[in-house]
């Protein structure tokens, strides 16, 4: 099962390790800039592929992308209706 969006079930250091996958980091820059081994970046990346229903890191990260897209998403439109009611 692929985690819904805006749902991601990732611990801190999951999401982290993931959105630094997004940036295009490799496992060692991830490590170094994490301050942790290289077996804990890989133990995070499974683990987060598995609760996110991913097979791959382009799979993961594209899961990962949508479900901050439609957060985006819900966040502006609460926005747009928090506006509304203060301009009206």
């Amino acid at each position: 099962m692929i985690a819904r969006p805006g749902t991601l079930p990732l611990s801190a250091q999951q999401e982290r390790v993931i959105a630094l996958a997004a940036q295009g980091k490799t496992n060692d820059e991830i490590s170094a800039e994490m301050g942790i081994a290289l077996r804990t970046i890989d133990v995070h990346r499974r683990m987060a592929y598995a609760k996110m229903g991913a097979s791959s890191a382009p799979q993961a990260i594209a899961i990962y992308l949508w479900a901050k897209i439609h957060a985006l998403e819900e966040e502006n439109a609460r926005l747009r209706q928090k506006l509304s009611e203060v301009r009206n």
